[in-house]
């Protein structure tokens, strides 16, 4: 029988990034879906990899990154955010709705992974303005957080795969609030004295054998 536990968490992490790392994206997918393979049920997780394009629906009430803060990041246990040569579209109250993703996941107390890619050459057609900003905003947050670079898709897929296995590790089994393993049953203690009948009572399970039967008596009146 496998070794593995009886139930297992859900844990949630999102993917954002802008449209030119769609392969980045996809990479890392996969080495979520290798980890949850080999050690997901042994560890007591399921990481569930989620991004805006599929795991987010239109809601006329909220704006167009206010539905996938709402929908997304804010129940997210784990943010990974990925740029190359494009910083992506300002919003409301950030830089672009990755930036805004990262800052609310910062935020809230999340897990929250960047990567910067330095392929080149840069894609066809890349906008100078968005690398500008990109630049920006990459030296801004290295000077007050820690992020990652990568100069191949391959060395990216290797360093996130065991990036993603260390930072599980700060997911123990048990948290509190989210059922892990069944309780283990109190052990039953049990006493035996003489031989003969036996009587079983109390919380404990204690056990009365007697030398003979109780004898009945009648009182008449």
């Amino acid at each position: 029988m496998s070794g593995g536990t009886s139930s297992v968490e859900l844990i949630k992490l999102t993917l954002c990034g802008p449209t030119d790392v769609a392969k980045e994206i996809g990479l890392a997918a996969e080495a979520i879906d290798e980890w949850n393979c080999q050690h997901g049920e042994q560890r007591g997780f399921w990481v569930k990899h989620q991004h805006w394009s599929t795991d987010s629906y239109p809601d006329a009430q909220e704006t167009g990154q206010g539905a996938i803060n709402k929908q997304l990041i804010d129940s997210t246990d784990i943010l990974v955010a990925i740029f190359w040569s494009r910083i992506g579209t300002a919003t409301a109250n950030a830089e672009s709705g990755t930036v805004e993703e990262i800052q609310r996941g910062i935020k809230r107390g999340r897990k929250v992974m960047v990567y910067f890619s330095d392929l080149e050459p840069l894609p066809a057609g890349a906008s100078i303005e968005q690398v500008k900003r990109l630049s920006a905003f990459r030296e801004q947050l290295r000077a007050h957080r820690s992020c990652w670079t990568f100069q191949s898709r391959s060395r990216f897929r290797d360093d996130f795969a065991n990036h993603l296995a260390l930072v599980l590790n700060d997911f123990p089994l048990g948290r509190k609030g989210r059922a892990r393993r069944k309780p283990a049953e109190t052990a039953i203690r049990q006493s035996a004295r003489g031989t003969g009948n036996i009587q079983i009572a109390g919380d404990g399970n204690e056990i009365h054998q007697y030398q003979r039967p109780p004898v009945m008596k009648t009182v008449l009146e």
